[in-house]
């Protein structure tokens, strides 16, 4: 049997996955990665929204995706969204650099963060199938079998990256809560050459709703619940001709096809974990919550759990910061999954009424009120999951929020963003005011110290003197003219437990 040792080991190799090893090797943890597909995946996820593209150009990302993302449209970006089945969530009402939704299919996502995770220094083995876990106070052993042969991985800390039907879940024995399906969807990638001149378009009526966006060359995605197919087993066969036949009733044109790149059904149920946590295991992506696909947000809100989870990792692994750290991954990002539950159920509630009565209650909110600025600022957070702060312990409306994405202009008259700053995967020091003296004792050297001034300084920064963001870009702790507050070198000891 081949064994090896870990800091962590992370089951599972998709999004969510990758960027937690990604994370954790690059502060200093020393991660092997099992993954049991050779290839990443064909299909699911088609979508990465402006608070991801962040995350990823954090870690100067945003370039690849974009690239590649024309490999299958030659203009992959959208100005906005949908919600509850309502278009545009316009994203001109969001404050972010990325005003866009990129039309990228999940696979070539995977591949692109299957590079990242190796440059940064993750062990990833593909073809390695998990087949059992077994816990401890002190850690966690996983065996399985690989192309070798059998194997065992042992580490302090393991990963549950494995989905909906997660082993490291089952093993820990993790209560997954949450109540049954009451319909069944159908997504498709049909052979069928898009006929329509926007970038994606949605069509209801009283037999349905269907959502269609080019996936490809030559390939269309549809996505569709209809009235007299919402009890369906979720294992039926999907025909490609009476598939055709049924969105034809729901667009009101005829759509015809003979053959599917991919197709599978889907639910309305959802479940979720009491707790992200449990001693040496932390759960990430569809291991954690699962839920129906309202708006295509899934895989954006398991990175984004990744994202967070995987610099504590580091941290901890690398000796800078204590065990207990790592419970607020829990504090912090099952909140987020909660009132995502939350947005869901009441998507699910409006979008596929399909009374003569829903369908006019859709069509006035519609008329008269989806287009509201304010409307359209809060869905837009609702989103990217940026309508719950984190509980960071600075007390100001900056805590515990993504920073504002400026432009600062350094000593060394270079013109730098956030996200540039945020490269080296160090907490930031952002000095915006002269004169400002910051002492950060034993933590220097996990900070980058940045004296400069704001080109453009948003109303949120009014009369701030320091900001300490976190290595994912999230505001730590603030200091603002005349305010008594913690120094940020007692508010690096309370964080970090060090």
């Amino acid at each position: 049997m081949l064994q090896a040792s870990a800091d962590v080991v992370v089951v599972g190799g998709g999004p969510s996955g990758l960027v937690v090893a990604a994370e954790a090797a690059a502060g200093g943890a020393r991660v092997v990665l099992l993954e049991q597909r050779v290839e990443g995946t064909t299909s699911r996820a088609g979508t990465i929204l402006p608070r991801v593209l962040e995350i990823l150009d954090s870690r100067g990302l945003s370039g690849r995706i974009m690239k590649r993302a024309q490999e299958t449209r030659s203009y992959p970006y959208d100005s906005g969204h949908i919600w509850a089945g309502f278009e545009w969530v316009e994203w001109r009402h969001l404050e972010s650099r990325y005003g866009m939704t990129m039309m990228i299919p999940q696979g070539i996502t995977e591949s692109i963060l299957r590079e990242w995770a190796a440059e940064s220094g993750a062990d990833c083995r593909y073809g390695w199938a998990a087949d059992d876990v077994e816990i401890s106070e002190t850690g966690a052993s996983v065996r399985g079998t690989g192309p070798e042969g059998a194997f065992e991985v042992r580490a302090p800390y393991v990963v549950g990256a494995d989905g909906v039907r997660s082993l490291v879940r089952d093993r820990a024995g993790i209560a997954f809560k949450g109540r049954p399906a009451s319909f069944t969807g159908v997504i498709a990638d049909a052979y069928w050459d898009y006929r329509w001149p926007s970038g994606r378009r949605h069509f209801d009526n009283e037999l349905g709703w269907v959502s269609a966006f080019q996936f490809g060359p030559g390939i269309t995605r549809f996505i569709m619940v209809h009235r007299d197919e919402r009890n369906r087993p979720k294992g039926d066969p999907i025909d490609a001709v009476e598939l055709s036949e049924r969105l034809g009733e729901v667009i009101e044109e005829q759509i015809e096809f003979t053959e599917l790149a991919s197709a599978s059904r889907f639910t309305d149920s959802h479940r979720i974990v009491d707790s992200f946590r449990t001693g040496p295991v932390f759960l990430v992506g569809e291991a954690a919550r699962v839920h129906y696909p309202a708006s295509g947000v899934g895989m954006n809100f398991c990175i984004q759990d990744a994202f967070n989870l995987g610099w504590k990792l580091g941290a901890v692994c690398a000796g800078h910061a204590d065990d207990a750290l790592l419970d607020t991954y829990d504090t912090e990002r099952r909140p987020v999954a909660q009132e995502l539950l939350q947005s869901v159920d009441a998507q699910v509630a409006i979008q596929f009424n399909f009374s003569p009565e829903g369908v006019a209650m859709k069509r006035r909110f519609a008329e008269h009120m989806f287009e509201l600025p304010d409307v359209q600022r809060h869905i837009c957070k609702e989103l990217n999951g940026l309508t719950v702060a984190y509980d960071t312990q600075a007390n100001d409306p900056l805590g515990g929020l993504p920073m504002p994405d400026i432009d600062v202009a350094t000593i060394g008259a270079e013109i730098v963003r956030i996200a540039e700053l945020l490269r080296d995967h160090r907490f930031v020091l952002l000095v915006l005011e002269r004169n400002v003296d910051l002492d950060l004792g034993p933590f220097e050297e996990l900070c980058s110290t940045v004296v400069c001034r704001a080109t453009r300084r948003p109303a949120a920064l009014d009369g701030v003197d320091a900001v300490l963001i976190r290595p994912d870009g999230y505001v730590s702790w603030v200091r603002r003219t005349g305010e008594v507050t913690p120094t940020v070198e007692e508010h690096l000891k309370l964080l970090l437990g060090k």
